[in-house]
């Protein structure tokens, strides 16, 4: 019998390996919402004198002050699963303690209550910074900001007058909600981070502006405008194997070993049960590995 080289038999044992490899397939976007405000959205807001489209800018102008119960919001339909976020943001003007929060809320928009995941611009001690912040269906509440004593990296500041692309993540399957910023004009990343809030989201069906449950002062005001806001649904695809099980190999007899003068005879039995999907590759890696070692010691 010829000896089987281990260099002819390696890439066989790898490619049988590899049919029972599962594949991750990344999820698919399926937009639910977007506007570039070339055209009037028709927000609803409790005060349009501040909430608006800007015709001639083509943005959305808004003016988050504390104590107003002030909000505007679009809107849409949302089954609950891992979302994206997106949108474009100028912020002119920052009063110390103000905040614009922008993301998906229920229908109580409440900064204090469940069920709210929206993105913060606020000044306060530490200067400009963003924030991720979240109220689960569990109460959990999570408020993380780019500073570096409360997420652990880098202090990241925002800047006046500077357009930012956001995007705010959910991902329903991981629990967590993720932010990335990054300058517009180059694409920059500017503050990545995740957080892991723990449980779900439920009752959420409207993209919002809201200063309701903010009791700071009137006259602290975050004024500014967005563009470009799309709101995806993440379809997460579930785990499949890359192709169909293999047959069982059928009943066979094998060669007598080189030098040994007398042939010795092994069937297979039919099995009861089907075998797994892994099984037929890796007894057909077996029997390579056999072959070669019954070669070895016949040299």
């Amino acid at each position: 019998m010829a000896v089987i080289r281990c260099w002819k038999v390696l890439p066989c044992v790898l490619c049988l390996l590899l049919l029972v490899t599962p594949v991750h397939a990344a999820g698919a976007k399926e937009i639910i919402y977007q506007t570039n405000f070339s055209v009037d959205p028709w927000w609803t807001t409790n005060n349009p004198s501040v909430y608006y489209c800007d015709a001639d800018l083509g943005m959305y102008h808004y003016f988050v002050a504390g104590a107003t119960k002030g909000y505007a919001y679009k809107k849409v339909f949302y089954d609950g699963g891992s979302f994206i976020l997106e949108f474009d943001i100028m912020q002119v003007r920052t009063d110390e303690g103000a905040a614009m929060r922008f993301g998906l809320a229920d229908s109580d928009m409440d900064i204090t209550e469940r069920c709210i995941v929206y993105s913060k611009f606020e000044r306060g001690k530490y200067g400009n910074l963003f924030h991720i912040a979240a109220i689960t269906q569990a109460g959990n509440l999570v408020d993380v900001k780019s500073q570096r004593y409360s997420y652990g990296g880098p202090t990241a500041h925002f800047a006046e007058n500077v357009t930012y692309h956001v995007l705010l993540m959910y991902d329903k399957e991981e629990k967590t909600v993720r932010k990335k910023v990054t300058f517009a004009s180059n694409h920059t990343c500017v503050w990545d981070h995740t957080v892991v809030i723990g449980h779900y989201f439920s009752g959420l069906d409207r993209i919002c502006f809201t200063s309701v449950g903010d009791y700071g002062h009137a006259n602290c005001v975050a004024e500014g405008y967005i563009d470009n806001v799309v709101l995806y649904k993440v379809k997460t695809p579930a785990t499949t194997p890359a192709t169909t099980p293999a047959e069982a190999p059928p009943a066979t007899t094998a060669p007598p070993p080189v030098g040994t003068g007398s042939p010795v005879a092994t069937t297979t039995a039919a099995a009861e049960t089907p075998l797994p999907p892994y099984a037929a590759p890796l007894a057909l890696a077996a029997g390579a590995a056999a072959m070669l070692a019954r070669g070895r010691r016949g040299v």
